[in-house]
């Protein structure tokens, strides 16, 4: 109802509802078989009009369906897609080192604002679900090593996403705008990740280890 509205207010005046047309031509039908007289020039007001069969007209507007809800893979994937152009262009202008400094910052200071918007920080449990939660719909395997109220270490050891950099010719960018905006990500909700191995890099495997820092407080919106 809140969507439909604001669409008819952002075209103007508005439309009579499909309704209120009909209770219009159910009134007419019912004054003429009762006899009143019409007042159509065409039947010069003489002749009652019948408009008992003329049908209810049907909605003139339709408006298309609902987005479907992306997956963590989907929506990772479709914005790195995007980004890659313009990280080539920027190699070509400033020399790798400097345009992969100039993206990284970039996407840490979106990433923070990004995740700083959830009001709160991150616990562990909810960070093993969500952990888990980037591999729907993919292949990503992984195992818990450990995990306590205060860390949480997963052992990756298939990743799709690392395929899929490989399939469409990036994966030199893999880390750059996949795997290492989890710092970053991380140190904004409170916690400390440490990770020295990523199947993106071919090590085989990542050794994610995230840690709750002491003393934290919650994140500004």
């Amino acid at each position: 109802m809140r969507r439909a509205e604001a669409r008819t207010a952002a075209w103007g005046p508005e439309i009579p509802r499909p309704e209120a047309t009909c209770a219009s031509l159910s009134e007419t039908s019912r004054r003429t078989r009762l006899g009143a007289p019409s007042t159509s020039p065409a039947t010069g007001g003489s002749r009652p009009m019948d408009n008992s069969a003329r049908p209810c007209p049907a909605p003139a507007i339709g408006y298309p369906p609902a987005m479907p809800k992306l997956t963590p893979f989907e929506r990772i994937t479709m914005a790195v897609e995007a980004q890659i152009p313009l990280v080539r262009a920027m190699e070509q202008a400033m020399g790798r080192e400097a345009a992969h400094a100039a993206v990284r910052a970039a996407l840490d200071a979106t990433n923070r604002a990004n995740v700083a918007k959830r009001g709160s920080l991150l616990d562990i449990p909810t960070l093993a679900a969500e952990f888990a939660g980037f591999g729907e719909g993919v292949r990503y395997e992984f195992e818990t090593v450990e995990q306590t109220d205060t860390l949480l270490r997963n052992d990756v050891t298939h990743c799709d996403y690392a395929e899929f950099m490989e399939r469409i010719g990036a994966r030199d960018l893999g880390q750059l705008l996949i795997c290492d905006g989890d710092f970053a990500m991380a140190d904004q909700l409170g916690l400390t990740l440490e990770r020295t191995t990523t199947c993106m890099a071919g090590d085989g495997h990542c050794n994610f280890c995230y840690h709750v820092k002491a003393g934290r407080e919650a994140p500004a919106a």
